[in-house]
């Protein structure tokens, strides 16, 4: 996310000026940015999603496992119900995709509104 907020790449900026050059507009460009940042947020929220639950409920966490259970001698038993808390999981999604939306529409915009000359130099 601070790549994102920090600016825009000259490669970035170089692909939004050729853009406008070509005579794209403004909302064009911006809702080109939204679908490409959209769909590879969503994609990541997923994937990290499935590896997440399978990490736990598939490879028993055994990260988790020597941290709840202890280094004892004696271990009780350590098992995971399976259960999906979807609130928690929109919450987890609200407070990851709309932010990186977020970083990489507003440099976008910034630099959609120079003329494309300016951007191309």
């Amino acid at each position: 996310i601070y790549d994102k907020l920090s600016g825009l790449s000259s490669e970035e900026k170089r692909e939004i000026g050729i853009l406008k050059a070509l005579g794209w507009s403004m909302d064009d460009i911006l809702k080109e940015r939204f679908y490409e940042s959209f769909i590879l947020c969503f994609g990541a929220f997923l994937l990290a999603l499935a590896l997440s639950m399978a990490y736990v409920f598939f490879f028993d966490a055994p990260v988790l496992r020597s941290l709840f259970v202890g280094y004892s001698t004696l271990k009780p038993s350590f098992e995971l119900p399976f259960y999906v808390n979807m609130p928690m999981i929109v919450l987890l999604f609200l407070l990851s995709v709309p932010v990186y939306i977020g970083s990489v529409m507003i440099p976008s915009w910034r630099a959609a509104m120079l003329d494309a000359d300016e951007v191309l130099r």
